[in-house]
């Protein structure tokens, strides 16, 4: 089973559940995903614009696709 399907689930259930979309991107980066991680964190900042959280998580996930400066700018 993958480790994400859990979060995956809980997104289908409820779209606009920015903790579920969050930690959905988070585990997305631990299993070496980041183009993934960076589409759910783009997410989550599309729902809540104001989230640190999201936009430090989507940094880090441009970084691990070596777009650095964009990586800075998140």
């Amino acid at each position: 089973m993958r480790h994400s399907a859990s979060f995956d689930r809980a997104v289908a259930l409820s779209p606009n559940h920015v903790e579920a979309h969050s930690n959905r991107g988070i585990v997305l980066r631990q299993l070496m995903r980041p183009a993934e991680a960076l589409a759910t964190f783009d997410k989550v900042i599309g729902l809540n614009p104001n989230s640190a959280a999201a936009s430090y998580n989507r940094g880090n996930a441009l970084r691990d696709l070596r777009r650095p400066t964009e990586a800075v700018a998140s």
